[in-house]
């Protein structure tokens, strides 16, 4: 099933975010697709960007570490695989 666009709240650990500091935090977002079968899930978040695929994982692997988090603890599903598609180049980019 897929679902697009999918809005969440999560409560997350404070390291998953860009604040340093203890305890959980709460955070809202939209993951742009949301692939599931069964108890696993994909995640894919769309970029349209010039950088190369090292550069993508640098700067959104943590936002993509935050909504596999928020899946998993939220819809109690398993998070297989993280990607980024950036439409610009047509690249379908693995992050975990």
């Amino acid at each position: 099933k897929l679902y697009r666009e999918q809005p969440f709240i999560a409560l997350v650990p404070a390291s998953l975010t860009l604040d340093k500091g203890s305890g959980e935090v709460l955070v809202q977002g939209v993951i742009d697709l949301l692939a599931v079968k069964g108890d696993v899930a994909i995640i894919v978040d769309y970029k349209y960007s010039g950088r190369n695929a090292a550069s993508l994982i640098a700067t959104y692997k943590k936002q993509l570490e935050l909504y596999a988090y928020a899946v998993e603890k939220v819809q109690k599903l398993k998070v297989e695989k993280t990607y980024i598609f950036n439409i610009r180049t047509c690249e379908l980019v693995d992050c975990k």
